[in-house]
């Protein structure tokens, strides 16, 4: 064999190598859920449970996408929510969309939280 073949051969196996660390962990990766909390009131917003940032205990952000009465379901959205024992905010961190402070889609957001996270003293 020549210096050549070795060479090449060495430079190949390198690029496989070091494709191998970065390809790997993808495979591995679960399946990102959401849940949908509805209302009979006919809207809903869906929480990409994968996206949840709990930055300190009784405070997240969380990717979220509503409908209102119709079935169309907007683009998802950061919304930043906090929540203690007696009040709580949700407020959408893109200008594009809003969600209220006391609405009841931001209710069910912090009910949410609070069902999965735990009540903030």
């Amino acid at each position: 064999m020549s210096w050549r073949n070795v060479f090449w051969a060495g430079v190949l196996g390198g690029a496989l190598l070091a494709g191998m660390p970065t390809a790997m962990p993808v495979a591995g990766l679960p399946v990102a859920e959401a849940t949908v909390l509805r209302t009979n009131e006919g809207w809903g917003v869906e929480i990409d449970d994968s996206s949840v940032y709990e930055i300190t205990h009784g405070h997240a952000r969380a990717q979220v996408r509503t409908h209102g009465m119709s079935p169309i379901w907007t683009d998802w959205y950061a919304v930043d929510v906090k929540w203690w024992k007696s009040n709580f905010s949700v407020r959408s961190l893109d200008p594009n969309y809003s969600i209220g402070e006391r609405d009841s889609m931001a209710l069910a957001i912090v009910n949410y939280m609070v069902d999965k996270y735990g009540l903030a003293y």
